[in-house]
């Protein structure tokens, strides 16, 4: 139990440090050379005690000692597997099945409310594994040996069934506790870090502290016939049984039981292997006091999951799929105040209208009474994926956080994600098309609208793709276009393997916070983009400015601009759309007016969401290359190795700076001079 409590203490110790230093810090070929000496250093004291004790065996055999004798006996040969040490191999797989299970489904819930930076799921699995760490050591001691510990891992085993239990249902009152952190402290990482730490740990600290003895009361019960010579194998044996139970429980959990049945549903699934493990420790011992006191234990757990089940209990989807940690700013009320104007004055010769003054844009009905409805609601692989209507706004939330919406802000970035590059690039719309990360499937629509061969759309969680069936209306249905090709799978991955030339590619990836996700902003990303366009083929890219700092975004354009040489910044309130090419974007608003002309979808679409001129248009670009660089000069890329942006960012969810990187950024594009609208105008200095 000491051993295995260490062991665990030490995995605790490995976690933080690689989420909160050694990744930060030194990247990811570092850390894992760093790892490597460690176990190196490990292997070598191990080999020099090995040394020593061979030997001092030596002398002792020279010397003939019964000792030495007596060790000879003992490792003369491998113990057979007695019934015994099945019982406990079996037990220790169910256990170890069941709390692998319960920290999939545990995490999914929790990545809801403190998000999925990589901080966040450090403290996640440092809580998880502390008060393993804990029950072993502590626990350990009072685990007596023999098959009198039948009745204890019993006991312990009904106990994590209803605890786990318990935890499931107060994860819909954690949020509480972590709002009042926010407005508190949330202006400090270091203290938000402290507080989710706490909450976590009060949280997880009885279940897996009963996890941490349950261990070594299997050990000791399914050993408990050895000898001493014995009982080394069959502990490893048992401790095996643990291992390959875990490894199962986390592929079942991850691919079967959280997408088919929810948190809930894994839940009951690991409380019930845990059930079935204290009955087979039971079912071998006499004591009718512990099978009374199981029993008890086992028919409570039931009768709480028929209420909660039946809906006496509550499961509140709105708490559930609040994704507090993605609006941290709005709960420390934090904005940083613009130093300057965040927009750049437009001069056209000509207006160059896309829709005459008649154009009146459709009515959306609101109804600013109506409840909230929850239209779908789904545990899918990488995500929790959830779709809501409220005052008649539809959206689509990613663990909470809203990824996709019909409200007029986000159809805006969403169409022109879409057209944007389409009316920027060298040439006119031809092709192939791609569009990584799906969403609402308003972007991949918005591409259709142009006259590409054909569309490949890319999404990596396949509850997003039926999340966006209930988008058609906004997303002309793309999915059925015969154009259309759905890609499910990661869409670097999905970019690498395609070997046709792509003439245009949006990438929209979620926040540059969540974990993994920064790998769609990295160099290497970018090459392969720039390899798959070809000298002529446009790319687009979606970046948030609000919950990330002004360096994180420098670190973004300089990535950015050292692999595309032609480069346009356009602004959509918090967000930037960013266009680069390898050869220069067509600024001409005579060109736009031409190719929107000629596509009344197009050009309607962009007139609904205020894009109703060129000179509209226009007045979002706050920068061209010249500013890029200028602005980003000096600052360190975002890399494979080193995505520093995953973990800067992450250090900036409580602040909102999006209207002072916006000011920053306008003000560089103003000194790096006037950007030629063709013959037509340009775009001057900021507006004051």
């Amino acid at each position: 139990g000491w051993v295995y409590g260490i062991n665990t203490f030490g995995a605790v110790a490995g976690t933080l440090l690689a989420g909160f230093w050694l990744l930060p810090a030194f990247g990811i070929r570092q850390s894992l050379l760093m790892a490597g000496s460690i176990d190196l250093a490990v292997g070598v004291v191990c080999l020099a005690i090995g040394l020593m004790r061979g030997a001092e065996g030596r002398r002792e055999r020279e010397g003939g000692s019964s000792r030495s004798a007596a060790l000879g006996m003992t490792r003369g040969g491998a113990p057979g597997w007695s019934e015994q040490v099945r019982r406990g191999f079996l037990v220790a797989a169910l256990g170890g099945a069941a709390a692998l299970i319960l920290e999939v489904a545990w995490f999914r819930a929790l990545m809801s409310i403190f998000g999925s930076s990589v901080y966040a799921i450090s403290l996640m699995l440092a809580a998880f594994l502390l008060g393993i760490s804990g029950g072993a050591i502590f626990g350990s001691p009072r685990i007596g040996r023999g098959r009198g510990a039948g009745p204890l891992l019993s006991r312990l085993h009904t106990q994590i069934a209803f605890t786990s239990t318990l935890v499931t249902f107060l994860l819909q009152i954690i949020p509480l506790g972590y709002i009042v952190l926010l407005e508190r402290f949330g202006e400090s990482f270091p203290l938000v870090s402290l507080g989710t730490s706490a909450l976590l740990l009060v949280t997880l600290i009885v279940p897996t502290f009963l996890m941490g003895m349950a261990l070594p009361a299997a050990i000791a019960w399914g050993a408990a016939d050895d000898s001493e010579g014995e009982s080394v194998s069959s502990a490893g044996r048992i401790y095996a049984g643990s291992s390959l139970g875990s490894a199962a429980g986390a592929l079942a959990a991850g691919f079967l039981l959280v997408p088919m049945g929810g948190v809930r549903g894994a839940v009951i699934a690991a409380a019930s292997l845990s059930l079935a493990a204290a009955y087979i420790a039971l079912r071998a011992a006499a004591d009718r006091a512990a099978r009374r006191s199981a029993a008890r234990l086992a028919a409570a757990t039931a009768i709480v999951w028929g209420v909660w089940l039946g809906g006496l209990l509550p499961w509140n989807w709105r708490v559930l799929t609040g994704g507090h940690y993605a609006y941290a700013h709005l709960y420390t009320g934090y904005e940083a105040m613009p130093a300057g104007p965040t927009k750049r004055r437009v001069t056209l010769t000509r207006p160059f209208p896309f829709v005459d003054e008649s154009f009146t844009p459709r009515a959306r009905p609101i109804d600013l009474e109506a409840e909230p409805r929850l239209l779908s609601w789904r545990d899918g692989r990488y995500a929790q994926v959830a779709v809501t209507e409220e005052a008649g706004i539809r959206t689509i939330l990613l663990n909470g956080k809203a990824d996709a919406s019909t409200a007029t802000a986000d159809m805006r970035t969403q169409l022109l994600l879409g057209h944007l590059p389409v009316l920027l690039a060298p040439d006119d719309p031809a092709g192939t098309a791609m569009i990584i990360g799906l969403g609402s499937g308003v972007t991949a629509g918005a591409v259709a609208a142009w006259p590409f061969r054909s569309i490949v759309a890319a999404e990596i969680e396949p509850e997003v793709v039926r999340a966006a069936r209930f988008f058609r209306e906004e997303n002309r249905d793309v999915l059925a276009d015969p154009r259309t090709r759905l890609r499910v799978d990661d869409g670097r991955r999905i970019l690498a393997r395609t070997r046709d030339p792509i003439t245009l590619l949006t990438s929209e990836p979620s926040n540059l916070w969540m974990s993994g996700v920064s790998l769609l902003f990295t160099r290497e990303f970018f090459e392969l983009a720039a390899s798959r366009l070809g000298e002529r083929g446009v790319f687009c890219q979606w970046l948030h400015l609000y919950q990330i700092g002004e360096e994180d975004v420098r670190t973004f354009l300089a990535t950015l601009s050292s692999v595309f040489p032609h480069l346009i910044v356009f602004s959509d309130e918090a967000d930037l759309l960013i266009v680069a090419s390898r050869q220069p974007l067509v600024l001409d608003p005579e060109v736009w007016w031409r190719r929107l002309g000629g596509n009344d979808a197009a050009r309607l679409a962009l007139a609904e969401v205020g894009i109703r001129s060129a000179a509209d248009l226009a007045g979002g670009i706050l920068a061209d290359e010249r500013g890029v660089r200028r602005w980003a000069a000096g600052a360190p890329l975002h890399t494979d190795d080193r995505p520093i942006l995953e973990f800067s960012a992450a250090r900036n969810m409580s602040f909102d700076r999006s209207r002072q990187i916006l000011a920053s950024l306008a003000r560089a594009g103003e000194q790096a001079g006037p950007i030629a609208l063709g013959a037509s105008g340009e775009i001057g200095p900021a507006l004051p």
